[in-house]
């Protein structure tokens, strides 16, 4: 998903992207990542391609929002803590680069690039801001009168991208359409070259992340794979494999059977 948000951005096509994931498997990580590198490299790159990406040469406007303070204060204090990071903070001394941090406390750039938190809870008010992109966090939980009404607007004067994380709940609401959406987008594009390139739906469970984390961490943070694996194995062991919490905390699945008078089926 990451290398996608960054393509919907290079060219520009507005894309909504959705990413599902299981708990503690990385959704904050994939923000963190992606906005230290929008936020960095795109005012670079307008100066590199003045004509195509022109509308990045204030700095990359990016916005943060979840339904509660402190699940915004988590991730962007993720963003925050990697733009600190000795790794990035070489990079941006790089002559090429030459980009510094202006607060020691919040995600703004020299460039003129910036991250905005806020809370997306019901009654707050998020109106008046624009952004590149906006990040949704813990989308399943957002009201979609709100997301529809109030945040897809911050995008209009820039045909943003925005994109959706979160993990499965027992209502349907926004994240559950655009998921839906996004799903048969997706099953138009196969067998396509650039499917990769255009993919807007990303679901992985838990067995995927065990799957990934042995490849990824071979070498490197192979504790941290254990650690996690065990804590799920722990919680199926707890909760029961076929228990509410942990379907939808791991397995990713839907139980919309639960939270709602009858299933599409049923209806049907």
């Amino acid at each position: 998903p990451l290398f996608r948000i960054i393509y919907s951005l290079l060219v520009k096509d507005g894309a909504e992207i959705t990413i599902l994931y299981p708990r503690q498997s990385g959704k904050s990580e994939v923000i963190s990542i992606v906005t230290n590198i929008i936020g960095i490299i795109f005012p670079v790159l307008a100066k590199i391609f003045p004509k195509e990406l022109s509308h990045f040469s204030r700095g990359a406007k990016m916005g943060l929002l979840a339904p509660q303070n402190d699940q915004v204060d988590t991730v962007y204090g993720r963003c925050v803590e990697r733009l600190f990071s000795e790794p990035v903070r070489k990079f941006m001394e790089d002559p090429d680069i030459n980009e510094e941090i202006l607060s020691r406390a919040k995600f703004k750039l020299k460039s003129g690039s910036t991250l905005t938190g806020q809370s997306a809870a019901k009654q707050s008010k998020v109106e008046s801001k624009s952004y590149h992109v906006v990040f949704l966090d813990e989308s399943q939980d957002l009201d979609t009168d709100k997301v529809r009404r109030s945040i897809i607007p911050m995008t209009a004067s820039t045909f943003g991208s925005i994109v959706r994380t979160g993990t499965p709940s027992r209502y349907k609401g926004d994240f559950y359409f655009t998921i839906q959406n996004n799903k048969k987008h997706d099953a138009k594009l196969r067998g396509k070259k650039d499917k990769k390139l255009k993919q807007l739906h990303f679901e992985y469970n838990y067995k995927d992340v065990f799957a990934s984390k042995q490849k990824q961490y071979k070498v490197d943070g192979l504790e941290f794979h254990i650690l996690y694996e065990k804590a799920v194995m722990r919680d199926m062991k707890s909760m029961g494999e076929n228990s509410d919490a942990f379907r939808m905390a791991y397995k990713v699945e839907w139980l919309l059977e639960v939270g709602m008078f009858m299933t599409e089926e049923a209806l049907e």
